[in-house]
């Protein structure tokens, strides 16, 4: 058997890369550019009378490699206007690196970040930039050394935001005596963020905190009196998750500041303030595991102003919610609850010191991922996709539970309309001890009954990530691909997956592997067994935890898999717990506790001790920067996975090969040997032996390893992108981030 190493860098930069001038061209069928080249809306804003929205467009730019960022300014129709209106859009942006857009209070101004540098600046860092809503160019506010993280705006003529303060002596001293060495971890240069505000007018900035450590997430009240905020503890946190964030609360009017959320293992996120400033809405993860914040659900909190006291608010859901998905109204609080693979759409109104709630009827936001209500508490934005319909955006009126939908707010993708969107749907089976199970399954696009396809398994990450009944199309997970190819594509939601309940996304803590293979394997045979899939035409691949998972069945289960390709996939325990950014607390939750106290268990759940029995073709994917899963597992699942044995099907060198993945799978696929995605993958493997750095963007950090090393055999030759992180968020993480998704 013959292993390749490609770096996920080399994957999805060269895939941009090569796809250059296919842009233009009508897609009449799915190609890698088709994947790759979709629009995306991020950080929308609604003005504070209703009547815009300001959002930003996340589009790719092949020539640059990588995705730019710009804003635009929607105008909605007036609600006396005929249904028939529709929304008109500007762009205020072109400069590719705008982010964060936020209305000031009466509607006039728009301040932004961006990392574009003013003509008088001597930095580069992410600044505050201020927009007239009426028009013109935009405008610098701010030129710090170190930059702005993030901003708010305090009134109609003043920002607050967090900075840190100007570089030390220290970092001065390390600068001039060339000193480059990076501290990893060190609490003396774990510097404090702190917020200042400052005046539009003067441009004088302020200091508000004093803080020790570093802040993070905050929000000022929409009266312009109080501040809350999350102050980060410790530079180990993301390692151990030990020494939580604390939140407090500043009174601008006496200078005040106390600490809320007191109680141990409490530490709440997603401050959103009621429109009359008496109190706030956040929410917190519960699991029980809290002292390393284990995986769980999410629970919602209202402070109280007037009493300075919290409460949890009832939810009457047993499976609570994920992603703080959640809006304040006018006169309560909508909720997105967790449903599986769905959510369940409830209000639930703010009555004294109680709540009353009702379930929304549109069955559109059992399928929404993102949804917004503006500051007058009714103009809601929200989107709308199934696995096999690309996002709608819609925008309208919300009152006590009840959307009255006006129109789309803007059309993106719209390629996507020419291209063929097979049938798909969500399925349940049997999986371990016989427990429901659910996943989403695409159908091969010339599906035709009484038929039997080949199947590819697309295990998402996490492991508490979900697979919604919605649009996920990335460049890790790339279905219509497959089902173009004739194959049926299942996307399983095995145990351990969040979104179904505290039960559900703990069971397999103390039990990694235990649970988790028997769904998949189960909910593989299911197809089998409806006759629908060619049970000698299987395919398993996945990121992250997903990798960890094909890994996992293609060691125990050698000869069911024609090909697996796992993409930054762990397969040493004992080495994880220490090179892995958060290897503590994940370890210690999934597996029990430390190697040293569970060695028998680290080695016993690791499959690069039963590597010998491996058989199955591997395509190995990493990134050269990747402290989530390291570089280090890739080393180690290649040599270990190709030592001492041969497979009839051995392909020669990386750099000269023509296709690898459809050499194996599908089996019987004659005409998919030179699709575009293999032959780019070919090409972009040939370009990286030739700059072994790979194709990274102009500053990324030099690879660790060098390209292939000279000692390697051809058909050994291992590859690595130049600079590259662990893919975006939802990545095998113990809570799951809003941005971008799990894999």
């Amino acid at each position: 058997m013959r292993i390749n190493c490609l770096s996920f860098a080399g994957l999805c930069v060269g895939l941009m890369m090569m796809s250059a001038g296919m842009f233009s061209q009508p897609a009449e069928k799915w190609t890698v550019d088709a994947v790759l080249k979709q629009e995306a809306i991020e950080d929308l804003a609604i003005s504070p009378e209703g009547r815009r929205v300001v959002w930003v467009k996340s589009y790719p730019d092949s020539a640059k490699d990588k995705f730019l960022k710009d804003i635009y300014l929607t105008f909605l129709p007036d609600s006396k206007a005929p249904k028939t209106s529709s929304p008109e859009t500007i762009r205020l942006t072109r400069s590719g690196d705008n982010t964060a857009p936020k209305w000031n209070r009466s509607g006039e101004r728009i301040a932004f970040l961006s990392s574009r540098k003013a003509p008088d600046s001597k930095t580069e860092a992410t600044q505050i930039w201020l927009l007239d809503a009426r028009g013109g160019e935009a405008q610098p506010l701010t030129k710090l050394e170190n930059g702005v993280e993030a901003h708010a705006w305090l009134n109609d003529s003043t920002l607050v935001f967090s900075a840190r303060e100007e570089k030390t002596r220290y970092e001065k001293a390390q600068k001039s005596a060339k000193d480059d060495a990076v501290a990893v971890e060190d609490t003396t240069e774990y510097w404090p963020v702190r917020l200042f505000v400052i005046a539009l007018k003067s441009k004088k900035i302020r200091r508000l905190s004093q803080n020790p450590r570093q802040i993070g997430e905050f929000s000022p009240s929409p009266d312009g009196r109080y501040i809350v905020y999350s102050e980060n503890q410790s530079p180990t946190y993301s390692v151990d998750n030990r020494r939580q964030p604390l939140q407090y609360l500043i009174d601008l009017t006496t200078g005040q500041t106390r600490e809320i959320f007191a109680l141990k293992y409490l530490d709440p996120a997603g401050f959103s303030w009621t429109a009359d400033s008496k109190g706030f809405y956040a929410n917190d993860g519960f699991s029980n595991d809290p002292h390393i914040e284990g995986a769980g659900i999410r629970e919602l909190y209202y402070f109280d102003i007037a009493t300075m006291a919290y409460q949890k608010v009832p939810l009457d859901w047993e499976w609570a919610f994920d992603d703080g998905s959640y809006a304040v109204t006018a006169n309560g609080v909508h909720v997105q609850l967790a449903a599986g693979p769905r959510f369940q759409p409830r209000f639930y109104r703010r009555s004294g010191a109680g709540w009353k709630w009702g379930d929304v009827a549109d069955e559109r936001l059992r399928h929404s991922t993102s949804f917004t209500i503006g500051p007058d508490g009714e103009t809601v934005v929200f989107d709308y996709s199934r696995p096999s319909l690309p996002p709608k955006y819609f925008y309208g009126r919300y009152r006590d539970g009840n959307i009255e939908v006006r129109g789309e707010l803007v059309e993106l993708n719209t390629y996507l309309s020419k291209l063929p969107l097979p049938r798909s749907e969500v399925i349940e089976w049997a999986g371990y001890n016989g427990e429901t199970v659910n996943g989403i399954l695409y159908y091969p696009q010339n599906y035709r009954p009484g038929r039997k396809y080949p199947l590819m398994t697309v295990i998402h990450g996490g492991p508490s990530g979900v697979d919604l009944d919605a649009w996920y199309l990335t460049w890790t997970r790339y279905h219509f691909l497959w089902t173009q190819k004739g194959t049926f594509v299942l996307r399983p939601n095995y145990h351990g997956s969040s979104n179904h309940g505290l039960d559900f996304v703990e069971s397999i803590k103390g039990h990694y592997y235990e649970k988790e293979v028997p769904d998949i394997l189960n909910g593989i045979h299911h197809l089998i067994a409806q006759e629908l899939v060619d049970p000698d035409s299987l395919g398993v691949m996945g990121w992250s935890n997903g990798a960890i998972l094909a890994i996992a069945l293609t060691t125990d289960y050698p000869e069911m898999f024609k090909a697996v390709a796992p993409g930054a996939g762990d397969v040493n325990w004992t080495s994880d717990y220490g090179n892995c950014e958060f290897g503590v607390s994940f370890d210690e939750s999934y597996l029990g506790g430390p190697p040293w106290k569970m060695l028998e268990e680290y080695i016993e759940k690791s499959p690069l001790f039963r590597f010998e029995q491996v058989v199955t073709p591997t395509l190995i994917s990493f990134g050269s920067e990747d402290r989530a899963v390291p570089t280090e597992q890739g080393w180690q699942h290649f040599p270990g996975a190709a030592a001492d044995r041969q497979s009839p099907g051995a392909l020669p060198a990386v750099s000269r090969r023509a296709a690898w993945l459809p050499a194996y799978f599908p089996p019987k696929a004659q005409d998919g040997r030179g699709d575009c995605l293999v032959r780019l993958l070919s090409l972009r493997q040939e370009d990286l032996h030739r700059n072994p750095g790979g194709a990274g963007a102009a500053g990324e950090r030099s690879p660790g390893p060098a390209g292939p090393a000279a000692a390697d055999p051809p058909e050994q030759r291992t590859i690595w992108g130049n600079g590259q992180r662990h893919p975006g968020t939802g990545n095998r993480h113990l809570r799951r981030y809003p941005a971008g998704g799990p894999f």
